[in-house]
């Protein structure tokens, strides 16, 4: 990993792009309930493909599918992602949106690598929007770049 970010691989993000631009799911209780339960979310928004707070920290737990999971799990973009993290599976998957103007500030989630690491595929963004782990700041621009980050360091 390079510092605590690796790229790896690339993604055809337009069929997600595509189905992002006529739905808004984004108001729902799972944003609600992240809000809630972590300061640190309160300019994000997410839709939840499999997602549960029991997961969290614990990679042998799959997450259950959500009621929008058949809405927005597209195969010819999660079966890249699939391709290029094997072996292994998502324990969650999230579309989270960042609101304009908002910022996530800085923090780092539970120890452990495995429990932590977390892939970021940009769909949309803007060249001001930096990812920051540890002395290392950079952009991810929405090329279709899979990032993988460790997300314990801050």
């Amino acid at each position: 990993m390079r510092g605590s970010y690796n790229i790896l691989g690339n993604i055809d993000t337009k069929p997600i792009n595509d189905l992002l631009e006529n739905y808004d799911d984004w108001d729902n209780k799972y944003t609600r309930d992240r809000i809630k339960a972590y300061e640190v979310h309160t300019d994000t928004m997410v839709i939840p493909l499999q997602w549960s707070f029991e997961s969290l920290g614990n990679p042998e737990l799959i997450a259950p599918k959500t009621e929008f999971y058949d809405k927005y799990y597209i195969p010819e973009f999660f079966d890249q992602l699939y391709d290029i993290i094997e072996p292994g599976e998502p324990v969650r998957i999230l579309l989270a949106l960042l609101k304009p103007g908002g910022l996530i500030p800085f923090h780092s989630d539970a120890p452990g690598i495995t429990a932590n690491a977390r892939i970021h595929i940009p769909i949309i963004t803007n060249k001001g929007n930096l990812m920051i782990i540890e002395d290392t700041a950079f952009h991810m621009p929405s090329d279709g770049a899979a990032y993988i980050t460790d997300n314990t360091k801050y």
